[in-house]
């Protein structure tokens, strides 16, 4: 099955995300092969999504209502391998009534993109446990975030 082509702009140009978080890759991140494993890159994909959202001001979670991610979907492009830094970039790809789009790069230490991530997260009512539209003020500020690109970028030193 052929992969569907990426949105615009390109999410494997760092210059499309105007949020950036540096992790280091760890000695347990690898398998066999000194590459991070999938379960490693998805750990630091979290972490800096985390910090996305606090960036937004939508972390931390309040009590009531807030995201809760719904969907996940990883492309692997490239080899992340230890030792090593990684750049991850975030950005809001698209907002809807109830659910956010955040896409994220990761980017090696030369600035070569290796895995791309987008997540699907819903606004949730948690007492009732169910979704439920954004408020107008948020939804807005999201539809906002949207049109923001990149920030200068540039590659840690090898």
């Amino acid at each position: 099955m052929a992969r569907e082509e990426f949105e615009s702009p390109d999410p494997r140009d760092p210059a499309s995300y105007p949020y950036w978080e540096e992790h280091v890759v760890r000695f347990a991140d690898q398998d066999i092969f000194r590459h991070a494993n999938h379960v490693a890159i998805m750990g630091l994909f979290e972490s800096a999504r985390v910090e996305f959202w606090g960036k937004l001001g939508l972390y931390p979670f309040p009590e009531d209502e807030g995201v809760m991610q719904v969907r996940t979907v990883v492309d692997y492009i490239g080899q992340v391998f230890h030792p090593g830094t990684v750049k991850i970039g975030s950005r809001v790809m698209r907002v809807g009534e109830k659910s956010v789009i955040a896409r994220q790069g990761l980017f090696d230490k030369k600035g070569g993109c290796c895995a791309l991530m987008s997540t699907v997260s819903a606004y949730v009512d948690y007492q009732a446990a169910r979704s439920k539209p954004f408020p107008p003020p948020l939804k807005r500020f999201l539809e906002d975030e949207m049109a923001k690109r990149g920030l200068p970028w540039s590659a840690p030193a090898v």
